[in-house]
C-alpha cells in the first residue's frame, strides 16, 4: 500500500496581500493595496496619507506621492496589522502637497475628500461582507477623514483614527514645525527664529485676507538668506482657499459637529516635533466634550511616526469601547 504524506504549510493570510483598483476623479484608475485580515474579516481600515510624503512627477506632468516607497512599509508590517482587520493602502492622485510643489492651483482637501469617497464606494462593492469601515488618518490625513465622515452616506463607516495632528491652530505649532525643518538642513538658529517670525506674520496676513475669490498662500517656509532655497518647502498660491477653509480650526469644528455614533482614536508620538502631546490631548478632550466615544494613547519615544504593533494593540482596546 502506497504511503501518502500530507504536508501542511502554515502561514498568515496576510501573505495573500494583493492589489485592487478604483476609479478616482476624472476617471483615473488607481490601485489600492489589500492586506487581508487573519482574524477579523468584518473590519476594514483605510489609510489616509498626510502631506509630508515624497512626490513623484510622471512624464505627463501629473503628480503622485511616492506610492511604492511607502508601500514597502505596509508589506513589511502586513502580519502585524492583519489581526484587527483588513487594511487598505490606496494610491491617490489629488495629493495637495505634491501639487503645491508644482505651483498648481485648486487641488486640495476638497478633491481628496471626493477621491476618498469614491474609494470607499468601490471598497463596499469589492467587500460586500464587511460590516465596519474605519478611516486611519495620519498627519494631515485626519482632515481628509473628517471631511469624508461629514459627507459620506455609508452606514458602514464607523469611525476615524487621528494620528500626528491636533485641532489647535496651525500657527500654534508653526514654530516647532519650522524649527525641525531648519535643523534638518543646518540653518543657523538665529535665521530659523527670524524666519519663524516672518512666516507667522505672513500666515496672519493671509487669514485676514481670506475671501472666496482671492488666492491664498499655502506655505512660506523658505528660510531667510538660505543659499539653496530648493531645499525648502516653497511659497505657493492656490485658488481653493486652503488655509481659509481647511485650517486645523476648521478640523476641530468638523469633528465636534459629526454625529455621535462615530468613534475616534487619537494617538500621538511623545517626541513629535510637529504636534505636541498637549495639543493632541486637547483634540481628545474636544471629542469627549462633544459627546464622542474616544480613546487616547501616547507612544513613548516616538516622533512624527508610529509603531505598528503598538498601534494594533491600542486599536483592539478602541474597538471594544
Amino acid at each position: 500500500m502506497r504511503n501518502i504524506i500530507y504536508v501542511f504549510l502554515l502561514f498568515p493570510l496576510s501573505a495573500f496581500s494583493y492589489f485592487n483598483n478604483y476609479t478616482s476623479i476624472n476617471n483615473i484608475n488607481l490601485p489600492y493595496y489589500v492586506i487581508p485580515s487573519t482574524d477579523h474579516h468584518e473590519n476594514i481600515f483605510v489609510y489616509l496619507e498626510g502631506d509630508g510624503d515624497i512626490c513623484e512627477v510622471l512624464e505627463d506632468g501629473s503628480n503622485f506621492m511616492d506610492y511604492n516607497k511607502r508601500l514597502k512599509r505596509w508589506k513589511k508590517n502586513a502580519s502585524v496589522l492583519s489581526p484587527v482587520g483588513t487594511w487598505i493602502y490606496p494610491k491617490i492622485y489629488y495629493h495637495h502637497f505634491c501639487e503645491q510643489n508644482q505651483h498648481l492651483d485648486g487641488v486640495g482637501f476638497k478633491y481628496r475628500t471626493k477621491e476618498t469617497s469614491l474609494l470607499i464606494s468601490k471598497i463596499e462593492k469589492d467587500f460586500p461582507h464587511v460590516k465596519n469601515i474605519y478611516l486611519f488618518g495620519f498627519s494631515a490625513g485626519p482632515i481628509v477623514g473628517a471631511e469624508v465622515l461629514k459627507v459620506s452616506k455609508s452606514p458602514k463607516i464607523k469611525g476615524l483614527i487621528i494620528g500626528g495632528i491636533s485641532s489647535n491652530s496651525f500657527r500654534q505649532y508653526l514654530p516647532s514645525f519650522m524649527m525641525r525643518l531648519g535643523l534638518e538642513i543646518n540653518i543657523p538658529q538665529d535665521i530659523i527664529n527670524q524666519s519663524i517670525r516672518r512666516t507667522q506674520n505672513l500666515f496672519d496676513q493671509t487669514l485676514k485676507e481670506c475671501s472666496p475669490n482671492k488666492k491664498t498662500m499655502v506655505g512660506a517656509f523658505q528660510f531667510i538668506g538660505d543659499p539653496d532655497p530648493s531645499q525648502n518647502i516653497i511659497d505657493a498660491t492656490r485658488t481653493d482657499n486652503h488655509y481659509c477653509e481647511y485650517t486645523n480650526t476648521h478640523f476641530s469644528k468638523t469633528i465636534t459637529e459629526l454625529p455621535n455614533h462615530f468613534k475616534f482614536f487619537v494617538f500621538q508620538g511623545e517626541t513629535d516635533p510637529v504636534h505636541t502631546v498637549n495639543a493632541a490631548h486637547d483634540t481628545y478632550n474636544l471629542l469627549l466634550s462633544s459627546g464622542k466615544k474616544s480613546h487616547f494613547h501616547i507612544m513613548k519615544g516616538i516622533g512624527h511616526n508610529y509603531r505598528e504593533d503598538e498601534l494594533v494593540e491600542q486599536i483592539r482596546i478602541w474597538l471594544n469601547l
